[in-house]
C-alpha cells in the first residue's frame, strides 16, 4: 500500500514538473503549440499539451491534438511492411524487383531490408533540384520519384547506408502492389484500427478539421502560418496525421506484440548493421551510454520525436506545431524527469583523459561555424550529403551565437563523447560518435 501511494504521488509530481517544462517552452517562444505523452512499462504515465494548435482560433493544444508525424511516420510504413513480413506476404531478403516491376534495372538489387534500414544506395527525392516548387502540389507520389530512376546509386545496395526518403516511398509502392490497396486504406484497416488509433491515418490533400494543429514558421514579429504544403511530397516517408495519445497507443500495441511478433519488434529497435544508425525504419542511437530507438521529424511547420530508450520500457513521444520546434530537446529533457540517472541538468565536467580530441572536436565546430567540414575530420562511412549540410547549414545555425567561450566534457564512452558548449549568446549541448579509429561518426546538437 505504501508503494503504490509513493507511486501515485511521482506520477502526481511528474506530470507536474512536465506541464511546467512544456508550459516555459511554450513561453519563450520555441513553439505555439506541443503536445506529449510518456509511455513506461507498457503504460500511458503522462499525456498533456501546452500552448495553441491554431492561434487565430485560440484552441489549445492537448495529448488529442492532431499533428502532422513528418518522419516519425516511417515507423507506420515500416510497420505495415513488416507485418507483411510476419504474414509470409513479402520477405526481407527478396529484391524490390519482385515485388514492384517497373523500376529501373539498377534497383534489381536492392532487397526490402535495404531500403528499411537506408542501405539500398537510392538517392534521396527530396533533395532534388527543384523538389522545393513540388512541396504545394498534390501530385502523384510515385511521380515525384520518377526523376530519381534516371540518377546512379550513391553506393552498392548492402555496403554502406545514407537516409533516404526514397526508401519509404519504394517500400510504399511494395505494400500497394502486395496489399492491392492504397497505402491509406491497408494501414487503417490492418495497423490504425485495430490498435484503437482514431486520429491517426494518411493525411490527404487539403485535409482540415477542428482538431488539426496549424503548422507554423518563426519570424522576428511571432510565429506566421506556413503555406500549403502536399501531403503527397512526404506520403509513404511520413505522411500521417497522429496525436501524442495514439502515438501512445502506438507505442504500448507495439511493445505488448499486438501487431508485430518480438523478433520483428527487436529488429526496429537494434542496428540493423554493427554500430550502425538505423534499424528497419527506426532511427538508433545512444543516450547516456544507452541504446535508443524511434525516430525524429521535421519539416515545413511541424518539429515531431518519438524517443525510445528500450531498456528502461521508455518512450516519449512530442509534438510541435513550428519548423524549429524543439522536440528532441523536450524529449531528451523529459527522460531526465522520468530517470534522473539519465539527466544532464547539473551535471559538472569530467576530467578528459585526452584532451586531444576535445582540441579536435573545437577545431570541427568552429569550422561548422565558419562553413567548413574537413573530411579527413570524419569517417568515411559519414555521408557526403552530411558534410555538404554541414557547410551550408552551420553558418546560419551557429554563426549567430557567436565564437565558443567554453567546452566542457559532461558524459563519456569508448565511442560517444557528450560536451556542453557555451557561445557568446547561447549554449547547447553536442554529442560527438567516433569509429574505431577516432574519426567523427557523427555529431548532434541538443539544447540545454
Amino acid at each position: 500500500m505504501v508503494c503504490f501511494a509513493l507511486a501515485i504521488l511521482f506520477a502526481q509530481g511528474l506530470n507536474q514538473r512536465i506541464d511546467s517544462y512544456l508550459a516555459s517552452k511554450v513561453k519563450a517562444g520555441l513553439s505555439p503549440g506541443i503536445s506529449v505523452s510518456v509511455v513506461r512499462d507498457g503504460s500511458i504515465v503522462y499525456a498533456g499539451g501546452a500552448g495553441l494548435a491554431n492561434i487565430k482560433a485560440n484552441r489549445k493544444a492537448g495529448p488529442d491534438t492532431c499533428f502532422r508525424t513528418m518522419s516519425v511516420g516511417k515507423q507506420f510504413t515500416a510497420a505495415g511492411v513488416l507485418l507483411l513480413v510476419q504474414k509470409g506476404l513479402v520477405s526481407l531478403d527478396k529484391r524490390v524487383s519482385d515485388y514492384v516491376r517497373d523500376l529501373p534495372q539498377p534497383w534489381a538489387k536492392v532487397k526490402v531490408r535495404d531500403l528499411l534500414d537506408h542501405s539500398s544506395g537510392i538517392p534521396n527525392y527530396t533533395e532534388l533540384p527543384g523538389f522545393a516548387k513540388q512541396l504545394g502540389k498534390d501530385v502523384d507520389p510515385v511521380d515525384l520519384l520518377r526523376p530519381v530512376y534516371r540518377m546512379p546509386l550513391k553506393f552498392v545496395p548492402g555496403t554502406s547506408s545514407a537516409y533516404s526518403n526514397s526508401d519509404f516511398f519504394v517500400l510504399g509502392m511494395i505494400i500497394q502492389k502486395v496489399s492491392h490497396q492504397t497505402l491509406g486504406t491497408y494501414l487503417s484497416r490492418n495497423v490504425f484500427l485495430p490498435m484503437g488509433m482514431r486520429h491517426t491515418h494518411l493525411e490527404m490533400p487539403l485535409e482540415g478539421g477542428p482538431n488539426r494543429a496549424v503548422g507554423y514558421m518563426k519570424l522576428e514579429t511571432g510565429f506566421s502560418e506556413t503555406p500549403y504544403v502536399s501531403p503527397n511530397v512526404i506520403w509513404a516517408a511520413g505522411g500521417f496525421v497522429s496525436s501524442a495519445r495514439d502515438m501512445a497507443t502506438w507505442d504500448i500495441a507495439l511493445h505488448k506484440r499486438k501487431l508485430l511478433t518480438s523478433g520483428l519488434v527487436a529488429k526496429m529497435e537494434a542496428p540493423a548493421r554493427p554500430g550502425g544508425d538505423f534499424g528497419l525504419g527506426s532511427e538508433i542511437g545512444t543516450y547516456h551510454g544507452q541504446l535508443t530507438a524511434g525516430h525524429q521529424g521535421s519539416g515545413i511547420g511541424f518539429n515531431t520525436d518519438y524517443f525510445v530508450i528500450p531498456k528502461y520500457h521508455l518512450s516519449i513521444i512530442v509534438l510541435c506545431n513550428s519548423t524549429r520546434g524543439p522536440s528532441e530537446e523536450i524529449a531528451k529533457h523529459i527522460v531526465g524527469l522520468c530517470i534522473p540517472a539519465l539527466s544532464d541538468e547539473g551535471k559538472t565536467a569530467i576530467v578528459d583523459p585526452d584532451p586531444r580530441i576535445t582540441t579536435r572536436v573545437r577545431h570541427i565546430l568552429e569550422n561548422a561555424a565558419a562553413g567548413i567540414a574537413e573530411p579527413a575530420d570524419f569517417s568515411p562511412a559519414v555521408d557526403k550529403g552530411f558534410l555538404e549540410f554541414l557547410k551550408r547549414g552551420g553558418p546560419k545555425m551557429l554563426g549567430p551565437m557567436g565564437k565558443i567561450q567554453e567546452l566542457d566534457l559532461i558524459a563519456l564512452t569508448p565511442h560517444m563523447r557528450r560536451y556542453r558548449v557555451r557561445y557568446e549568446k547561447q549554449r547547447l549541448e553536442w554529442e560527438f560518435k567516433f569509429d574505431e579509429k577516432g574519426l567523427v561518426a557523427s555529431m548532434e546538437p541538443t539544447k540545454e
